[in-house]
């Protein structure tokens, strides 16, 4: 049976059963290997998504034990003044820099996130419009049309298990993230409450 053929039987059993056309939804039909490459594709990427969230989170660790070690010997003289002036505006642009880069990549991983959950939400709903389809084959007596509605939900199905055991580790990760992005931009606030009263410090003087 074609893909047609079953497509036509299928709109035939929607009619036996009272279902308007327009209440059926267009079916995506599962190709063993299609499906199978789906699976792998959002596996590896999960997993790479992951691995790039851990190497962004010690860069961001590193920035913030930088900005908790600012505090350095006083070096007196003017000259030495204007170098560690020079020293803390450099870090300031690079803390800057990379809270604005990790901003940038949360919001990335938050997006993954949602593609992910709306990639589950989809195909356990195309799992279920032919689950529906297969009861109806069965009612009517129609095996392989059961048979084939049955496998096609089941394909759709083992695709949203797998994809959905992938979900935790790119959730926990995406919390992880937004916590050490909360305590980045804490302390790039701090050195800017800093800077200024420096500032005003030293314009005072």
């Amino acid at each position: 049976m074609t893909q047609d053929e079953m497509a036509l039987a299928l709109d035939a059993l929607a009619l036996e059963y009272g279902v308007r056309a327009a209440a059926v939804p267009v079916l995506e039909f599962a190709h063993p290997r299609a499906e199978e490459e789906t699976r792998e594709n959002i596996v590896t990427g999960v997993r790479a998504a992951c691995a790039q969230a851990a190497e962004a989170m010690q860069i961001v660790r590193a920035l913030i034990a930088q900005s908790i070690d600012r505090v350095r010997p006083l070096e007196t003289g003017a000259r030495a003044a204007e170098a560690r002036s020079q020293r803390m505006h450099l870090d300031d642009l690079e803390m800057k820099t990379g809270l604005a880069d990790a901003k940038k990549f949360c919001a990335a991983l938050i997006a993954d996130e949602k593609r992910l959950a709306k990639a589950i939400a989809t195909k356990r709903s195309t799992e279920t419009e032919w689950r529906k389809h297969a009861a109806r084959a069965h009612a009517s007596g129609n095996a392989d049309l059961d048979r084939r509605c049955s496998a096609h939900a089941d394909a759709h199905a083992t695709t949203a298990i797998a994809i959905a055991e992938q979900s935790p580790a790119l959730t926990t990760v995406v919390a992880e993230f937004k916590v050490l992005l909360r305590r980045l931009n804490d302390r790039v606030e701090i050195i800017g409450r800093d800077q200024a009263l420096r500032g005003t410090s030293s314009n005072s003087h």
